[in-house]
């Protein structure tokens, strides 16, 4: 029979082992641990080591709250709302070469500026207190980049209005 380590104050993430159980799961020795949140948890002394368990479980209700879907952090909790696609949109038209817009925008030199590129957040932060939604995003000057300073929410008419002159072939 393999000699059990003592375990005994030593620190596994969150978790301190206090004691050790008088119980065992399938031969293995069983620990009593305290979690930093004040919690007592009980796990078996391998997955301490092989960080299986790294807290009562407050450690995964902390990140999953702060994840949305597929498991990715997230600040703002807006993915696939209309503004959130908006914002990849603008993104793609800029960016993605393979996008159908992408020569009127992207390919002209239309960018998104560094704040709101990769910042959700940062953008409806900036955008959210005119946005309806019956308008769509709307760049001041047509030939300027997607910033704080040159977008507004405008209506389809407005939008109309604010397109630049098509040369004729």
């Amino acid at each position: 029979m393999p000699k059990i380590s003592n375990k005994i104050g030593q620190r596994f993430n969150r978790l301190v082992v206090v004691s050790k159980s008088d119980q065992t799961y399938r031969g293995r020795t069983i620990w009593v641990c305290k979690c930093d949140c004040g919690k007592i948890t009980q796990a078996v002394g391998g997955n301490l080591t092989n960080k299986g368990k790294q807290s009562c479980g407050c450690l995964l209700r902390n990140n999953a709250s702060l994840r949305g879907g597929r498991g990715r952090t997230v600040k703002h909790r807006m993915t696939w709302t209309r503004p959130w696609r908006i914002w990849v949109k603008m993104r793609n038209r800029c960016y993605n070469d393979k996008e159908n817009n992408y020569p009127r925008y992207g390919g002209r030199g239309i960018t998104v500026c560094d704040e709101w590129r990769n910042d959700f957040a940062k953008f409806w932060l900036d955008m959210k207190t005119t946005y309806s939604d019956e308008l769509t995003l709307d760049r001041i000057d047509n030939n300027g980049n997607y910033c704080k300073e040159n977008c507004k929410w405008s209506t389809p008419k407005e939008q109309a209005q604010n397109r630049r002159k098509r040369s004729v072939l």
